[in-house]
């Protein structure tokens, strides 16, 4: 990995390196051994570029089924580009120098340190190691603990089946995918307390964020030192994004699981609303889900707990999203839109910026000149970077909701509810992977949109901006202040 003499941005290598798997991918799923032999209609060059950017891009929209309409050659590509999106093109790079032991140089560090939002160059080496063993030891753990669901689930498949969709679904959790192998996601194994105690803790793992992870790991391994006796500081404290990142995702998911089933309640949501998509569109309904409010009580807490942890960013659902009511898809659209952490698997706006903006505000309404959070001070350039990500995505949103819009008006058929092309929009932009069912019906230029809003999705405004902005030149003059009215 030579970057240092080639005078190219790290963000366009970043960019490029993206797009050169998902063509390869593209390229692979084109193949004739990606489908089965009894496929009833081959594979066009739209649905193989679209599934290879979701998978890339971690999200899990598919216009073809992942377990029945791929053979197990295509399914490993699949989750080979789920892997490889889910750490990012650099990372990788840079763990294979590593591993080649060669020192990296300063330009590899800042490449690296972009990737991976890590401030100090000196802790890349060890926190590149760092993501590729939590990696690999959380997929596996989740594929230990999950094995026998798969065995009960289907008893009478071989081990090597079970193993495989436990393999798979462990890297598709942490990586935030959402890729299933099930027809339904896994409303069929909602039953099983693997997917709230397994699944559910594999995503939120993958959507904190890796320098999160890294602080809580080395806090951890400092306090077992201390316990066993051995000498160092009296204590090693979590940094200020670590305490935002960890309380903002603890408010979300007992906000967003709360909501959902107030939402629910309120809106007597225990029948179908809006969808108009059919059983010849979407296979999967002609499957009876039950909806959130046809379920037992203590099962309805389990479900919508699973759902607000799933909305930011990983796309498995236990209950079909077309029986939502039309405030608890907004709401769950909302959730999609905030996302995950920074540095993570997950997508969306990140939780570090909706704190700092939620920060900013608070400061604002009680007069303070400062923005405080846990004793510390944050200063104002990130509150405008923060204010500028918002911005980008939100207009990327509306860019995509507009598009997509467009794209279903020119399709055949019965109408498709704005607010299911809104949910769809925001799941792409979001890298979710949730739908109303509004995935498979897509015209070929509504494909396209949703794989534009996938690809900016995963990289971020913040990101394309940045790429575009190769050369920042600070101005030499300064023009005289003058107020503007606002509100």
């Amino acid at each position: 990995m030579r970057v240092a003499g080639t005078g190219i941005h790290p963000i366009w290598l970043l960019i490029g390196g993206f797009v050169v798997v998902i063509l390869f991918g593209t390229c692979l799923l084109l193949l004739p051994t990606a489908i089965p032999e009894q496929a009833e209609r081959p594979l066009g060059f739209a649905d193989a570029l679209f599934t290879a950017t979701s998978a890339t891009c971690v999200t899990g929209l598919i216009v073809r089924d992942t377990g029945s309409e791929f053979s197990r050659f295509g399914q490993v590509v699949i989750l080979t580009l789920i892997q490889l999106g889910g750490l990012g093109i650099m990372i990788f790079g840079t763990v294979f120098a590593l591993l080649a032991g060669r020192d990296l140089s300063v330009r590899e560090s800042l490449v690296a340190r972009q990737v991976l939002s890590e401030g100090t160059i000196g802790r890349i080496g060890r926190m590149v190691k760092f993501v590729v063993l939590a990696t690999f030891v959380a997929e596996a753990a989740g594929a230990l603990l999950s094995y026998w669901m798969w065995r009960q689930h289907d008893p009478g498949a071989p081990p090597g089946k079970a193993a495989f969709h436990t393999v798979f679904h462990a890297i598709s959790a942490f990586c935030n995918a959402g890729f299933s192998l099930q027809k339904t996601s896994l409303t069929d194994l909602a039953r099983y307390w693997q997917v709230i105690a397994v699944m559910a803790p594999l995503i939120v793992l993958g959507g904190l964020g890796f320098p999160v992870l890294y602080d809580l790991a080395r806090a951890g391994w400092h306090g077992l030192r201390r316990l066993l006796g051995a000498a160092g500081p009296a204590a090693v404290t979590l940094t200020l994004h670590s305490k935002l990142v960890l309380s903002t995702s603890a408010i979300l998911v007992l906000l967003g699981a709360g909501g959902l089933l107030a939402i629910e309640h309120a809106s007597d949501a225990g029948q179908t609303y809006g969808s108009s998509v059919t059983a010849q569109d979407n296979p999967q309904v002609r499957l009876y889900q039950p909806g959130l409010l046809e379920l037992a009580p203590p099962q309805q807490v389990r479900e919508a707990v699973f759902q607000s942890v799933t909305a930011r960013t990983a796309g498995f659902n236990t209950i079909p999203m077309s029986k939502l009511s039309h405030a608890g898809k907004f709401w769950m659209c909302l959730l999609m839109i905030i996302g995950g952490s920074p540095a993570g698997t997950a997508g969306g706006m990140k939780t570090a910026t909706v704190a700092i903006l939620v920060l900013a505000i608070a400061s604002i309404l009680r007069r303070r000149e400062r923005i405080e959070s846990f004793r510390r001070t944050i200063a104002e350039s990130f509150v405008r970077k923060a204010t500028v990500l918002a911005g980008l995505y939100l207009a990327l949103v509306a860019a995509s909701t507009l598009l997509l819009s467009v794209a279903m008006y020119q399709r055949r058929g019965p109408a498709i509810p704005f607010m299911d092309v809104f949910f769809e929009a925001c799941s792409a932009c979001g890298t979710v992977g949730l739908t109303c069912g509004v995935t498979r019906s897509l015209t070929t230029f509504g494909k396209y949109v949703i794989m534009a809003s996938m690809f900016i999705g995963r990289l971020g405004p913040l990101t394309l901006l940045l790429a575009l902005t190769l050369r920042y030149r600070p101005a030499r003059y300064a023009y005289p202040n003058e107020e503007v009215v606002l509100g």
